[in-house]
């Protein structure tokens, strides 16, 4: 399981202490925090890019399930990390998307 998550700080970060205690092996945990001072911004898009070759082994999976909640927003970004992860890797997200989409395995919920 890969956990991607956004906020500004770790401040903002409502069960930071206790999900960076899960085992590692249980939850892939990746933060992307875009306002640190003195660090530049990241954003969930950019840890998915970062982790393309895991992200894509399981974008290929049938058993894999992604659910994105946030700002509406970010929805593009994410969309776009997904396909260029995808592209690096050889899969066509334009083609996987749908598919997910008709078995239930993919889920939006933004605001």
């Amino acid at each position: 399981m890969m956990l991607f998550f956004g906020a500004r700080s770790s401040g903002e970060l409502p069960y930071f202490g206790p999900l960076m205690n899960l085992p590692k092996d249980f939850i892939d945990v990746n933060l992307a925090l875009s306002r640190v001072p003195g660090e530049p911004r990241r954003y969930v898009q950019d840890r998915i890019r970062e982790r393309g070759e895991a992200v894509v082994q399981l974008l290929a999976s049938e058993e894999t399930y992604v659910y994105i909640c946030g700002l509406k927003g970010m929805e593009q970004g994410v969309d776009e990390a997904f396909a260029d992860a995808c592209r690096a890797q050889g899969l066509d997200w334009a083609s996987l998307l749908p598919s997910m989409r008709q078995g239930g395995r993919y889920h939006v919920e933004t605001y």
